[in-house]
């Protein structure tokens, strides 16, 4: 019976880890991330495979794949906001974590200013057909 206690907490303690959101990190919409693009100060980041992003993508977002992000993250400014996109949300959310846990890591406390916002490529096509039609 406690066994079975313990199986359930440790259950519901991993699955709120795995999908409670993060504290800056914000998930934006479609219209939100249009805004976005205009801001040229921002760092427009795509993490999915180089392959995925030449089929399609955003124009304005720099392909940065999230197998090959650790080692990439020192290219992105602490001072500027960045904005990661994938296909459906799964892997800018890993990105944006690693990129939080990163930026949480630096010796400048005072320069971390890393807010990672996530969407997803589902999303920004679709209300890019549905503006079209």
């Amino acid at each position: 019976m406690i066994i079975n206690a313990l199986i359930i907490v440790f259950l519901l303690w991993f699955l709120y880890r795995r999908f409670a959101p993060v504290k800056g990190i914000q998930q934006i919409a479609t219209t939100e991330l249009k805004a976005k693009l205009k801001n040229k100060n921002n760092q427009f980041i795509d993490v999915r495979t180089p392959h995925e992003f030449r089929t399609k993508h955003i124009k304005g977002f720099r392909n940065m794949p999230l197998s090959e992000m650790p080692a990439q993250t020192g290219q992105l400014s602490k001072d500027r906001e960045v904005v990661v996109i994938c296909q459906s949300g799964m892997r800018s959310m890993k990105a944006s974590k690693l990129l939080k846990k990163q930026g949480g890591k630096r010796n400048d406390a005072s320069k971390l200013r890393i807010r990672c916002k996530r969407t997803s490529m589902s999303n920004a096509n679709r209300k890019n057909k549905e503006e079209n039609e």
